[in-house]
């Protein structure tokens, strides 16, 4: 039989790593939205292209929804993963 360690702090901090990309991606995604906002209030006020940068900035609205439902499903996995094992292996390591 293969013993197999797991290393819990190596996974707590995957999980702190997994939240702490989805916060980066997060306010990049806003930092965007904010100047597409911008540019079609200020800048190209009317016209195709600003209706694509109006639909393009929903889009990106979306994702950082999304984000945030990825980061914290990812989150609760890795929580999970790490009671289950502590589960089973009875914390021997």
């Amino acid at each position: 039989m293969i013993d197999m360690k797991i290393r819990d702090e190596e996974l707590s901090s995957y999980k702190s790593d997994v939240v702490a990309i989805g916060e980066l991606m997060n306010a990049r995604l806003v930092g965007l939205k904010e100047i597409l906002d911008d540019v079609c209030v200020n800048g190209v006020e009317e016209g195709e292209f600003h209706d694509n940068l109006l639909l393009f900035a929903d889009v990106i609205s979306g994702l950082t929804d999304n984000i945030n439902v990825i980061t914290e499903a990812m989150s609760t996995k890795i929580d999970t993963y790490l009671t289950d094992i502590d589960a089973l292996d009875g914390n021997i390591y």
